[in-house]
């Protein structure tokens, strides 16, 4: 009995362990999308089937869920007037918090107001020929093995070369006709190995891993992209966790990655 006893315990703790490795935290900021003002007042919702609780977004526009089951979730954000915006499948995980932003586009209206969830957001300057994907669908995709090409290739108008590499043509134009932005900075290829002039190339250049989401744009650029010709692929970058330090390691069909990430100060993290 007494040999026994180490071995009890440490099956007790490893129990109590994954147990508890079942459960998440999400973590967001609601903001106006016109000049990132705090959505003070707003009620932020959950939703898992069923399963639903709601918050109430604070004076800096932060809001919190804590112990949460793991798994997929669409996080609602609904105004005391109505108006409601949603983030579909949003993926809640132990290892690490979930952060989201919701940027809001406030209705004002003195006789109505106008309740609409769109699944999908549009832009005023591009209404039908942006397509947008957020993190998870990309993680999930079939056949995407977490390169970030293969993903561009699902897409409808996108037409892969049958060729060496991905040499992505977009609306039936040229490789070398498409931009590739990453928060606004200009990217001169995805992939590896990418031949002179083109966007092909052996392997993937982007870790899906640092991506939040990101947007295809085939027609009515903005004016910001001044030389494109076929297409405009807009990725988003993930926020670092700022609550402690962490390590997360991918393995997709053609390549490998390995992050790290973690708070450096208060308001501060890599």
């Amino acid at each position: 009995m007494r040999n026994a006893l180490p071995y009890l315990t440490a099956a007790l703790l490893f129990s109590s362990t994954a147990v508890a490795q079942n459960l998440g935290t999400i973590e967001g900021e609601a903001l106006d999308a016109l000049n990132l003002s705090p959505l003070v007042g707003w009620e932020v919702d959950v939703i898992q089937g069923d399963f639903q609780i709601e918050t109430k977004v604070d004076v800096s526009g932060k809001f919190s869920f804590e112990k949460l089951p793991t798994g997929l979730y669409n996080i609602r954000a609904k105004s005391p007037k109505g108006q409601i915006q949603t983030l579909h499948e949003v993926q809640v995980r132990s290892t690490k918090p979930t952060f989201v932003s919701l940027h809001v586009e406030r209705i004002t209206s003195l006789d109505e107001v106008a309740v609409r969830a769109d699944a999908f957001h549009r832009t005023p300057e591009t209404p039908l020929s942006i397509k947008n994907i957020n993190r998870s669908e990309m993680m999930r995709m079939p056949g995407a093995v977490l390169d970030l090409s293969k993903v561009i290739q699902s897409f409808p108008g996108v037409l892969p070369k049958p060729s060496f590499g991905y040499a992505i043509a977009m609306r039936g134009g040229a490789p070398n006709e498409n931009r590739y932005l990453l928060d606004g900075i200009s990217l001169p290829t995805v992939n590896h190995f990418s031949i002179q002039g083109a966007s092909g190339g052996a392997v993937s250049l982007i870790n899906l891993d640092q991506v939040q989401g990101m947007d295809l744009i085939t027609g009515g650029f903005p004016v910001e992209v001044d030389d494109a010709l076929s297409g405009v692929l807009l990725l988003e970058g993930r926020n670092a966790r700022t609550d402690r330090w962490g390590i997360r390691a991918t393995q997709g069909g053609t390549d490998y990655g390995i992050t790290f990430e973690g708070p450096l100060g208060k308001k501060t993290a890599v």
